[in-house]
């Protein structure tokens, strides 16, 4: 899913115009996190990052950064610290990492579930 969000920003020129938010309760991979910061695409990051090019744009002012403590994170977006803006203290997307999907829809986790159990619940939609 992140390389396809990838593909699309970079095939329909949509460098800096289409950003997302960030918030991974472990790393998405350097290789990942730096393209899309050579793309544009990340307006926040956190709890920590990965990679040259991303640490380039948050040192550079580009990406907004917050270091935290990965144990933190995920009480930290229950609690809405996160999302505050927002009406609904929700994220807009979840996208997990699973090993599988059973027929019924249930997922079954990848090696790193990390925050991914607060993250679906705090998401309007999961992926």
């Amino acid at each position: 899913m992140p390389t396809a969000l990838a593909d699309y920003v970079e095939k329909n020129g949509l460098q800096g115009k289409l950003k997302y938010n960030l918030f991974v309760g472990a790393s998405s991979g350097a290789e990942t996190e730096n393209r899309w910061a050579r793309l544009n695409m990340i307006e926040r990051r956190s709890p920590h990052q990965v990679g040259k090019d991303i640490a380039r744009g948050i040192n550079n002012g580009n990406i907004k950064f917050f270091d935290k403590h990965l144990s933190m994170f995920p009480v930290d977006l229950m609690y809405g610290w996160y999302t505050k803006h927002k009406g609904n203290n929700k994220i807009d997307v979840a996208i997990v990492e699973a090993s599988a999907i059973t027929e019924d829809g249930g997922i079954i986790p990848g090696a790193s579930v990390g925050a991914s159990p607060e993250i679906i619940q705090m998401a309007e939609k999961e992926c």
